[in-house]
C-alpha cells in the first residue's frame, strides 16, 4: 500500500517510514493549524493572560506554515522562521520554539505523526547580558546577615535566600499563602505562570526552614481564625508584597549594602546590575544540576516543560566556585527530594 500523504510504499504499517504520517488520518485534518486548534482550548484553560498573549504572538510567527500538514513541514522550514521570522530577540525565538515543541509533542501523543522535528531546532541571536549567579561566598554572607535580626534588611536577605534555595520565581514566593506551606512535612505547594509550574511541590531545605517558620507564625497570629489565605511573607499592611517595590526598595539596596553590586561614588549611580532577583533562580538551577540532582526533579521543581529549556536558560556552566561549598547542601537536598 502507498502512504496517503507522500505516496511512498508502506508495507502494512500504520505509520509511514518515510514521512511518519498516520495512515488512518486524513492530511486535511493534520495541518499545523488543525493541530493548534485542537491543542489550544485545553491548554488555554490552565494558563494566565500574559502566557496566552505570548502563545498568540508565537503562533502568529508560524503563519506561513499554518495550513501545511505537519508531515510536510521540514525542520529547515521551522528553523528559517526562528532565524529570519522572529526578529533578533532570543526571548521571542525561544517562545516560538517552545510552542513548536508543544504542538509536535501533542501531535505525537495523538498518533498524528511519529516525528518530533522540534528536537532539532536551535535558537541563536543576540543574547541579553548574562545574569551572574551568587557565589558560595556571597551566599554565606547572606546567611550571616539574615541570621542577625539587628541588621536593617535581614528580612530581605531571608527572602533572597528563600529564592536561592527553592528555585521559585520571585512573584511565586510573594504569592505563597500559609495553606501552601507544609512545614512539618518540609515542602511548599505553589507556583504559577505555566501549566507545568502550577501547584508544584518544592522542598523546604534546612537552610531556610527557620525563616519560613518565623514568617508562618507571625502571619498566623495576625488572624488565627482565617489564617489559610494569609500571605506567608507580608508587607507592612499585612498584604502580599509587590515585587517591583521590593526589588527597588529592598533587593538592590541590600546588594549594594553587602558590596555585591558596585556603586559609582561620584554620580551616585548604580552600575547596570548583573545580580537581579532572577539570579536567585539561576543560582538554584546551577546548584541543583552541579550536585547531581536528577534532571526530572529539577524540571518539576522549577516548573518547566523540558530540561533543555532549564539547561539553556538557567544553568551556568562556570560553577566551579560554588561546587565545594554546595556539596554539603547537595547531600541535604537529596534527603528531602
Amino acid at each position: 500500500m502507498k502512504c496517503v500523504y507522500c505516496k511512498q510504499e508502506v508495507p502494512f504499517a500504520q505509520f509511514c517510514g518515510m514521512c511518519g504520517w498516520n495512515q488512518l488520518i486524513s492530511p486535511k485534518v493534520s495541518t499545523l493549524r488543525a493541530i493548534h486548534d485542537r491543542w489550544m482550548p485545553r491548554r488555554y484553560m490552565k494558563i494566565g493572560i500574559k502566557t496566552k498573549r505570548d502563545y498568540d504572538n508565537a503562533w502568529n510567527k508560524l503563519k506561513p506554515l499554518w495550513d501545511v500538514p505537519v508531515s510536510k513541514i521540514d525542520v529547515d522550514d521551522l528553523q528559517d522562521i526562528l532565524d529570519y521570522g522572529c526578529g533578533a530577540s532570543v526571548s521571542a525565538k525561544t517562545k516560538v520554539r517552545l510552542l513548536i515543541g508543544m504542538l509536535y509533542r501533542y501531535a505525537v501523543a495523538k498518533r498524528i505523526t511519529t516525528h518530533d522535528i522540534s528536537l532539532s531546532l536551535t535558537v541563536e541571536g543576540k543574547h541579553s547580558a548574562p545574569r551572574t549567579i551568587f557565589s558560595a561566598e556571597q551566599i554565606n554572607t547572606l546567611i550571616t546577615y539574615a541570621n542577625n535580626v539587628l541588621n536593617p534588611r535581614f528580612q530581605a536577605a531571608r527572602i533572597v535566600l528563600t529564592l536561592i534555595f527553592t528555585g521559585f520565581r520571585p512573584k511565586e514566593v510573594f504569592r505563597l499563602r500559609l495553606s501552601d506551606c507544609h512545614i512539618k512535612d518540609g515542602y511548599f505547594v505553589g507556583g504559577g505562570k505555566t501549566e507545568a509550574g502550577t501547584d508544584r511541590i518544592v522542598p523546604i531545605l534546612p537552610v531556610i526552614r527557620q525563616y519560613v517558620q518565623d514568617w508562618y507564625l507571625f502571619s498566623y497570629f495576625q488572624d488565627a481564625q482565617h489564617y489559610e489565605n494569609r500571605p506567608l511573607i507580608q508587607n507592612s499592611m499585612g498584604g502580599h508584597i509587590s515585587l517591583e517595590n521590593w526589588r527597588a526598595r529592598q533587593f538592590y539596596p541590600l546588594m549594594r549594602e553587602l558590596g555585591f553590586i558596585p556603586v559609582d561614588v561620584l554620580n551616585q549611580k548604580r552600575e547596570k546590575p548583573h545580580l537581579t532577583p532572577y539570579s536567585c533562580r539561576h543560582t538554584f538551577a546551577t546548584m541543583a544540576y552541579s550536585v547531581g540532582v536528577d534532571k526530572a526533579d529539577i524540571i518539576k521543581i522549577m516548573g518547566h516543560v523540558d530540561f533543555e529549556f532549564t539547561n539553556r536558560t538557567y544553568i551556568h556552566q562556570d560553577f566551579k566556585r560554588l561546587s565545594q561549598e554546595l556539596i554539603k547542601l547537595g547531600a541535604q537536598w537529596k534527603q528531602v527530594i
